[in-house]
């Protein structure tokens, strides 16, 4: 079953807030860098995964862009360890960003903090 129009929605909200609120970003700005991504590389009509599938993965290529642009090297910044970037849990299909490197769930996708 595709991904609906409200199901993109959702997943382009939950990125810009955690978008906003880390990088201390104007809401709308991180809004549209997460709608222009939706575009590239990705065919929402044929993307047959459920919600969290695919929030994972529209979260990740907004996360692969700010590294590969160096607009942030490690975001989403571990509030544990800095100099290294949160993960989605993508191996397990959850839409949690983790600390890997001690192995701990940090917060679902769109509930990052700017002290997270």
């Amino acid at each position: 079953m595709p991904v609906s129009d409200h199901e993109l929605a959702q997943a382009v909200a939950h990125i810009a807030h955690d978008l906003a609120t880390t990088l201390d970003w104007d809401p709308q700005g991180a809004a549209t860098l997460a709608e222009e991504l939706v575009g590239v590389g990705v065919s929402v009509d044929s993307w047959g995964a459920a919600w969290g599938s695919y929030a994972i993965k529209l979260a990740e290529d907004v996360q692969q862009h700010l590294h590969d642009t160096f607009v942030h090297t490690t975001w989403p910044a571990c509030p544990l360890h800095p100099q290294h970037p949160l993960w989605l849990d993508s191996d397990h299909n959850r839409a949690v960003w983790r600390c890997t490197q001690a192995g701990i769930d940090i917060a679902p996708l769109g509930s990052l903090t700017s002290s997270t």
